[in-house]
């Protein structure tokens, strides 16, 4: 749900960077991906793709790879072959600056999605808010039967996140109560079982 609202905003800023670019007729977007690799940008590329052919746009799509010069030379080779607008998944934000710069100087407009492109002539940077996403991940409860929609929201930043680091930091200084079974009495390698002691 939510990555689909994130394609739907990008798709909304490149239908307003259309309109300014001139009168309405066919025009080409370029999608340019660092990788494909990476499990969600060839779901992304398709569900971009669908929306703006269905939307009445050409789309050219590129993937380079994780090579940022060849991602560079891509932009540029999809702005020669007619592209208005381009979405760009940056390989490197400093490099992709070099083809960004360039083409705005043909008024080739460059949406920054979800990793930013360090140029100030970019059109737009569209991205989750991580530090956000990351905090509501830590506190929300990790159940099966609970959706990602209804889960409750961290009430305050600084609640304890719960990482494998501090949860053998606490195996490590937690003292047992006698009640505990002896598996549970030392997670030291050094110490003897309890159940051997005499």
């Amino acid at each position: 749900m939510k990555k689909t609202l994130f394609v739907a905003v990008t798709i909304m800023a490149v239908a307003s960077l259309i309109i300014s670019c001139g009168p309405p007729k066919k025009q080409k977007i370029g999608l340019s991906f660092s990788d494909f690799a990476t499990e969600r940008w060839p779901r992304e590329r398709d569900e971009m793709t669908k929306i703006l052919k269905d939307a009445g746009y050409d789309v050219l799509v590129q993937e380079a790879n994780h090579d940022a010069k060849l991602q560079n030379d891509q932009v540029k080779n999809m702005v020669t072959q007619g592209a208005k607008v381009i979405i760009a998944v940056a390989e490197d934000g400093d490099s992709l600056a070099t083809a960004v710069d360039e083409v705005a100087k043909k008024r080739v407009q460059v949406i920054a999605y979800d990793r930013l492109i360090k140029s100030p002539n970019i059109a737009a940077y569209v991205s989750f808010d991580n530090v956000d996403v990351g905090r509501n991940q830590a506190t929300c409860p990790s159940t099966t039967s609970t959706s990602a929609a209804t889960r409750p929201r961290a009430s305050s930043p600084s609640r304890p996140r719960a990482t494998s680091s501090s949860s053998a930091a606490r195996r490590r200084t937690t003292t047992p109560t006698s009640s505990a079974p002896a598996r549970w009495k030392s997670s030291s390698p050094s110490s003897t079982p309890a159940t051997s002691r005499s």
